[in-house]
Protein backbone atom coordinates (compact mmCIF):
# COMPACT_ATOMS: atom_id res chain seq x y z
CA UNK A 1 0.00 0.00 0.00
CA UNK A 2 2.67 2.67 0.57
CA UNK A 3 4.83 1.79 -2.63
CA UNK A 4 2.01 0.70 -5.25
CA UNK A 5 4.65 0.92 -7.70
CA UNK A 6 6.14 -2.22 -6.74
CA UNK A 7 2.52 -4.35 -7.49
CA UNK A 8 3.57 -3.30 -11.38
CA UNK A 9 7.37 -4.37 -11.64
CA UNK A 10 9.26 -7.11 -11.83
CA UNK A 11 11.89 -6.87 -8.47
CA UNK A 12 13.75 -9.38 -7.01
CA UNK A 13 13.50 -9.93 -2.90
CA UNK A 14 17.15 -11.73 -1.39
CA UNK A 15 16.06 -12.92 2.20
CA UNK A 16 17.39 -14.76 4.96
CA UNK A 17 13.99 -16.17 6.07
CA UNK A 18 14.60 -19.48 8.01
CA UNK A 19 11.07 -20.77 6.77
CA UNK A 20 10.45 -19.17 3.52
CA UNK A 21 7.52 -21.43 2.57
CA UNK A 22 5.01 -18.16 2.68
CA UNK A 23 7.41 -16.56 0.13
CA UNK A 24 7.63 -19.77 -2.53
CA UNK A 25 3.89 -20.22 -2.21
CA UNK A 26 3.20 -16.77 -2.84
CA UNK A 27 0.59 -15.93 -5.79
CA UNK A 28 2.98 -12.43 -6.95
CA UNK A 29 4.13 -13.39 -10.20
CA UNK A 30 6.19 -10.66 -10.64
CA UNK A 31 8.64 -10.90 -7.25
CA UNK A 32 11.76 -13.64 -7.92
CA UNK A 33 12.36 -14.72 -4.05
CA UNK A 34 15.65 -15.92 -3.62
CA UNK A 35 17.62 -17.59 -0.68
CA UNK A 36 21.09 -17.05 -0.98
CA UNK A 37 22.91 -20.31 0.40
CA UNK A 38 24.91 -20.12 3.54
CA UNK A 39 28.61 -21.76 4.30
CA UNK A 40 28.15 -22.28 7.99
CA UNK A 41 25.14 -23.43 10.25
CA UNK A 42 24.96 -20.53 12.41
CA UNK A 43 25.37 -18.44 9.31
CA UNK A 44 22.80 -15.59 8.68
CA UNK A 45 22.16 -13.24 6.21
CA UNK A 46 21.41 -9.84 7.50
CA UNK A 47 21.94 -7.27 4.67
CA UNK A 48 19.82 -4.48 4.39
CA UNK A 49 20.40 -3.62 0.79
CA UNK A 50 17.81 -1.71 -1.86
CA UNK A 51 19.34 -1.39 -5.59
CA UNK A 52 16.96 0.86 -7.40
CA UNK A 53 16.73 1.15 -10.82
CA UNK A 54 15.45 3.96 -13.29
CA UNK A 55 15.99 4.51 -16.68
CA UNK A 56 18.41 6.70 -16.17
CA UNK A 57 20.44 6.06 -12.72
CA UNK A 58 20.62 3.27 -10.10
CA UNK A 59 19.84 4.63 -6.31
CA UNK A 60 21.87 2.57 -3.64
CA UNK A 61 20.21 2.44 -0.51
CA UNK A 62 22.07 0.85 2.79
CA UNK A 63 19.79 0.99 5.99
CA UNK A 64 19.26 -0.58 9.45
CA UNK A 65 15.47 -1.49 8.74
CA UNK A 66 14.36 -5.06 8.32
CA UNK A 67 11.70 -5.41 5.54
CA UNK A 68 8.92 -5.11 8.28
CA UNK A 69 6.39 -2.37 9.23
CA UNK A 70 7.34 -1.92 12.53
CA UNK A 71 10.41 -1.58 11.62
CA UNK A 72 10.12 1.66 9.29
CA UNK A 73 7.23 2.88 11.82
CA UNK A 74 8.11 2.53 15.21
CA UNK A 75 11.83 2.64 15.80
CA UNK A 76 15.01 4.55 14.72
CA UNK A 77 16.89 3.42 11.68
CA UNK A 78 19.24 4.72 9.69
CA UNK A 79 19.80 5.24 5.60
CA UNK A 80 22.31 6.10 4.00
CA UNK A 81 21.16 6.96 0.24
CA UNK A 82 23.07 7.92 -2.97
CA UNK A 83 22.08 8.08 -6.55
CA UNK A 84 24.63 6.79 -9.48
CA UNK A 85 24.17 8.03 -13.02
CA UNK A 86 23.45 5.72 -16.30
CA UNK A 87 26.33 5.30 -18.67
CA UNK A 88 26.08 6.22 -21.93
CA UNK A 89 26.06 2.92 -24.36
CA UNK A 90 28.97 3.67 -25.51
CA UNK A 91 30.79 3.70 -22.59
CA UNK A 92 28.68 0.50 -20.25
CA UNK A 93 26.49 -2.16 -21.33
CA UNK A 94 25.89 -2.70 -24.89
CA UNK A 95 22.26 -3.13 -25.81
CA UNK A 96 22.87 -6.80 -25.59
CA UNK A 97 22.92 -7.41 -22.42
CA UNK A 98 24.90 -10.83 -23.29
CA UNK A 99 27.94 -8.41 -24.41
CA UNK A 100 28.78 -6.42 -21.65
CA UNK A 101 32.02 -4.49 -21.93
CA UNK A 102 33.91 -4.48 -18.44
CA UNK A 103 32.97 -2.60 -15.12
CA UNK A 104 35.09 0.15 -14.43
CA UNK A 105 37.19 -0.06 -11.26
CA UNK A 106 36.45 2.08 -8.51
CA UNK A 107 36.70 0.67 -4.82
CA UNK A 108 32.44 1.07 -4.33
CA UNK A 109 31.97 -1.00 -7.48
CA UNK A 110 34.33 -3.71 -7.00
CA UNK A 111 33.06 -3.92 -3.56
CA UNK A 112 29.68 -3.93 -4.29
CA UNK A 113 30.17 -6.92 -7.50
CA UNK A 114 31.99 -9.13 -5.50
CA UNK A 115 29.32 -9.15 -2.17
CA UNK A 116 26.62 -9.28 -5.01
CA UNK A 117 28.43 -12.61 -6.52
CA UNK A 118 29.25 -13.59 -3.12
CA UNK A 119 25.42 -14.52 -2.95
CA UNK A 120 24.61 -17.03 -5.88
CA UNK A 121 25.56 -17.57 -9.31
CA UNK A 122 24.18 -15.20 -11.96
CA UNK A 123 20.90 -17.91 -12.55
CA UNK A 124 20.41 -18.26 -9.02
CA UNK A 125 20.20 -14.21 -8.78
CA UNK A 126 18.48 -13.81 -12.14
CA UNK A 127 21.06 -11.42 -13.25
CA UNK A 128 25.04 -10.71 -13.32
CA UNK A 129 26.07 -8.58 -11.04
CA UNK A 130 28.69 -7.41 -13.33
CA UNK A 131 26.70 -6.70 -16.30
CA UNK A 132 23.98 -4.20 -14.14
CA UNK A 133 26.84 -2.56 -12.38
CA UNK A 134 28.79 -2.24 -15.69
CA UNK A 135 25.61 -0.14 -16.80
CA UNK A 136 26.17 3.16 -14.10
CA UNK A 137 29.11 5.06 -13.33
CA UNK A 138 30.40 5.05 -9.85
CA UNK A 139 32.53 7.48 -9.88
CA UNK A 140 31.13 9.81 -7.73
CA UNK A 141 30.26 7.53 -4.83
CA UNK A 142 31.25 9.37 -1.59
CA UNK A 143 31.68 6.86 0.68
CA UNK A 144 33.45 2.84 0.67
CA UNK A 145 31.31 -0.40 1.25
CA UNK A 146 32.52 -2.58 4.08
CA UNK A 147 31.18 -6.60 3.85
CA UNK A 148 31.21 -9.48 5.57
CA UNK A 149 30.89 -12.60 3.61
CA UNK A 150 30.25 -15.82 5.44
CA UNK A 151 32.70 -18.60 6.05
CA UNK A 152 36.80 -19.01 6.36
CA UNK A 153 38.37 -16.79 4.26
CA UNK A 154 42.25 -17.03 3.43
CA UNK A 155 44.48 -14.10 2.13
CA UNK A 156 42.95 -10.43 1.51
CA UNK A 157 42.15 -10.25 5.16
CA UNK A 158 41.36 -6.63 5.11
CA UNK A 159 38.31 -6.83 2.02
CA UNK A 160 35.85 -8.32 5.32
CA UNK A 161 34.25 -6.94 8.49
CA UNK A 162 36.46 -5.24 10.87
CA UNK A 163 39.56 -5.69 9.01
CA UNK A 164 37.94 -3.64 6.25
CA UNK A 165 37.06 -0.45 8.27
CA UNK A 166 40.38 -0.58 9.55
CA UNK A 167 41.53 -0.45 6.12
CA UNK A 168 39.84 2.54 5.35
CA UNK A 169 40.51 4.33 8.57
CA UNK A 170 44.10 3.94 7.84
CA UNK A 171 43.99 6.00 4.45
CA UNK A 172 42.53 8.91 6.22
CA UNK A 173 44.33 11.54 8.30
CA UNK A 174 42.92 12.10 12.01
CA UNK A 175 43.36 15.62 13.35
CA UNK A 176 45.52 16.09 16.24
CA UNK A 177 42.00 16.99 19.10
CA UNK A 178 41.02 13.30 18.62
CA UNK A 179 44.13 11.60 20.10
CA UNK A 180 42.24 11.21 23.14
CA UNK A 181 38.66 10.65 21.45
CA UNK A 182 36.63 7.44 22.08
CA UNK A 183 35.22 4.95 19.92
CA UNK A 184 30.94 5.16 20.26
CA UNK A 185 29.81 2.04 19.79
CA UNK A 186 25.73 1.94 19.53
CA UNK A 187 23.59 -1.42 18.54
CA UNK A 188 20.55 -3.29 18.96
CA UNK A 189 22.25 -6.82 19.84
CA UNK A 190 24.94 -8.52 21.43
CA UNK A 191 26.63 -11.39 20.86
CA UNK A 192 28.71 -13.13 23.18
CA UNK A 193 31.92 -11.33 23.34
CA UNK A 194 35.27 -11.08 25.48
CA UNK A 195 37.44 -8.53 26.56
CA UNK A 196 40.36 -8.72 24.38
CA UNK A 197 38.14 -8.51 21.46
CA UNK A 198 35.94 -5.70 22.13
CA UNK A 199 38.78 -3.50 24.22
CA UNK A 200 41.51 -4.59 21.68
CA UNK A 201 40.71 -6.14 18.39
CA UNK A 202 37.47 -4.50 17.46
CA UNK A 203 38.76 -0.82 19.01
CA UNK A 204 41.67 -1.36 17.73
CA UNK A 205 40.49 -1.57 13.95
CA UNK A 206 37.95 1.61 15.12
CA UNK A 207 41.50 4.04 16.21
CA UNK A 208 43.09 3.14 13.34
CA UNK A 209 44.39 6.61 10.95
CA UNK A 210 47.75 7.30 8.52
CA UNK A 211 47.97 9.95 11.13
CA UNK A 212 51.22 7.95 13.40
CA UNK A 213 50.65 10.81 16.45
CA UNK A 214 46.85 9.17 16.79
CA UNK A 215 47.77 5.64 16.67
CA UNK A 216 46.83 4.42 20.40
CA UNK A 217 43.72 2.55 20.64
CA UNK A 218 41.06 4.80 21.76
CA UNK A 219 38.84 3.40 24.81
CA UNK A 220 35.50 2.50 23.56
CA UNK A 221 31.68 3.10 25.18
CA UNK A 222 28.72 0.70 24.45
CA UNK A 223 25.59 2.86 24.18
CA UNK A 224 22.54 0.69 25.03
CA UNK A 225 18.98 2.03 26.08
CA UNK A 226 18.14 1.29 29.94
CA UNK A 227 15.36 -0.66 30.91
CA UNK A 228 13.74 2.92 32.16
CA UNK A 229 13.73 3.84 28.45
CA UNK A 230 12.25 0.99 27.02
CA UNK A 231 9.83 1.09 29.36
CA UNK A 232 8.39 4.45 28.20
CA UNK A 233 8.71 3.56 24.58
CA UNK A 234 5.54 3.66 22.39
CA UNK A 235 5.52 -0.53 22.35
CA UNK A 236 6.73 -0.71 26.47
CA UNK A 237 8.31 -3.88 27.14
CA UNK A 238 7.62 -5.13 23.66
CA UNK A 239 10.07 -2.93 22.39
CA UNK A 240 12.58 -5.09 24.02
CA UNK A 241 12.47 -7.65 21.63
CA UNK A 242 13.83 -5.81 19.05
CA UNK A 243 16.77 -5.70 21.69
CA UNK A 244 19.00 -8.55 21.90
CA UNK A 245 21.20 -9.40 24.48
CA UNK A 246 21.00 -12.98 26.49
CA UNK A 247 21.79 -13.22 30.28
CA UNK A 248 24.56 -15.09 28.84
CA UNK A 249 26.00 -12.32 26.73
CA UNK A 250 25.81 -10.16 29.58
CA UNK A 251 29.82 -9.99 30.39
CA UNK A 252 30.99 -8.66 33.57
CA UNK A 253 33.40 -6.77 31.75
CA UNK A 254 31.33 -5.05 29.95
CA UNK A 255 29.48 -2.57 32.57
CA UNK A 256 31.75 -0.52 32.99
CA UNK A 257 32.12 0.20 28.91
CA UNK A 258 28.13 1.05 28.98
CA UNK A 259 26.36 4.47 28.63
CA UNK A 260 22.87 5.38 28.49
CA UNK A 261 20.97 5.70 25.02
CA UNK A 262 19.51 9.35 25.18
CA UNK A 263 18.21 10.59 21.79
CA UNK A 264 19.00 14.00 20.79
CA UNK A 265 16.11 14.55 18.23
CA UNK A 266 13.72 16.53 19.55
CA UNK A 267 10.29 13.80 19.38
CA UNK A 268 11.93 11.04 19.89
CA UNK A 269 12.05 9.96 23.27
CA UNK A 270 10.13 7.01 22.92
CA UNK A 271 11.09 5.45 19.45
CA UNK A 272 13.24 2.46 20.28
CA UNK A 273 16.53 2.36 18.35
CA UNK A 274 17.45 -0.22 15.62
CA UNK A 275 19.91 1.67 14.37
CA UNK A 276 23.68 0.23 14.02
CA UNK A 277 26.36 3.28 14.39
CA UNK A 278 30.04 3.26 14.92
CA UNK A 279 31.86 6.84 15.31
CA UNK A 280 35.08 8.16 16.67
CA UNK A 281 33.76 11.42 18.95
CA UNK A 282 36.08 14.09 21.01
CA UNK A 283 33.33 15.77 22.36
CA UNK A 284 30.78 17.59 20.04
CA UNK A 285 33.45 16.64 17.12
CA UNK A 286 33.29 13.05 14.98
CA UNK A 287 36.37 11.98 13.04
CA UNK A 288 34.13 9.51 11.42
CA UNK A 289 30.60 7.96 11.00
CA UNK A 290 30.17 4.26 10.00
CA UNK A 291 26.13 4.04 9.61
CA UNK A 292 26.20 0.01 9.10
CA UNK A 293 23.74 -3.16 9.80
CA UNK A 294 26.30 -5.27 11.94
CA UNK A 295 25.55 -5.59 15.53
CA UNK A 296 28.85 -6.18 18.02
CA UNK A 297 29.45 -9.79 18.02
CA UNK A 298 32.44 -11.26 16.72
CA UNK A 299 30.38 -12.86 13.99
CA UNK A 300 29.44 -9.65 12.59
CA UNK A 301 32.75 -8.49 12.58
CA UNK A 302 35.02 -10.84 12.26
CA UNK A 303 37.20 -13.30 14.40
CA UNK A 304 40.83 -14.53 13.04
CA UNK A 305 41.10 -18.21 13.91
CA UNK A 306 44.04 -20.10 15.15
CA UNK A 307 45.86 -21.10 11.24
CA UNK A 308 42.58 -19.53 9.33
CA UNK A 309 41.29 -16.27 8.35
CA UNK A 310 38.41 -13.99 9.94
CA UNK A 311 34.97 -15.77 10.44
CA UNK A 312 31.88 -13.43 9.49
CA UNK A 313 28.31 -13.55 8.43
CA UNK A 314 26.94 -11.68 5.91
CA UNK A 315 26.90 -8.03 6.52
CA UNK A 316 26.92 -5.25 4.80
CA UNK A 317 27.81 -2.41 6.49
CA UNK A 318 28.72 1.21 5.11
CA UNK A 319 31.48 3.22 5.06
CA UNK A 320 32.63 5.89 7.36
CA UNK A 321 32.23 9.02 6.24
CA UNK A 322 34.80 11.38 7.18
CA UNK A 323 34.54 15.41 7.73
CA UNK A 324 36.94 15.91 4.43
CA UNK A 325 33.39 15.21 2.58
CA UNK A 326 30.83 17.42 4.24
CA UNK A 327 27.81 16.95 1.89
CA UNK A 328 28.25 12.81 3.30
CA UNK A 329 28.81 13.56 6.55
CA UNK A 330 26.12 16.11 7.17
CA UNK A 331 23.23 14.20 5.71
CA UNK A 332 23.88 11.26 8.22
CA UNK A 333 25.33 13.79 11.20
CA UNK A 334 21.16 13.21 12.60
CA UNK A 335 19.83 9.68 11.66
CA UNK A 336 23.55 8.24 11.59
CA UNK A 337 24.52 9.61 15.44
CA UNK A 338 20.79 10.13 17.22
CA UNK A 339 22.19 9.27 20.87
CA UNK A 340 24.54 10.63 23.29
CA UNK A 341 26.74 8.87 25.31
CA UNK A 342 26.12 9.52 29.16
CA UNK A 343 26.85 7.38 31.92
Amino acid sequence: HRCPVLSRISWTLIHGERDDSHLRDSSRTNVRFYKPPLKLDYGVHHTKLLLLMWKNKMRVVVSTANLLHKDYERKTQGFWVQDFPQRPVSEGTTKNESSPKSLPSTPFADTLADYLSSLGSSVQLGFSPRVLLSKYDFSSANVVLIPSVPGYHRGGMNKYGHLALQAALETEPLAAHFAQSDILAQFSSIGSLTAPWVQQEFAASCSASCTATTSATCNIKLVWPTVEFVRNTNDGYASGGSLCCPHKNQKEFMRKLYHHYTPMQKGRDHVPPHIKCYTRAQDDQLAWVCLTIPNLSKAAWGEPQKGKSPLMNPILPSRPVHPAQPVGFRARAGRGFPFAARR
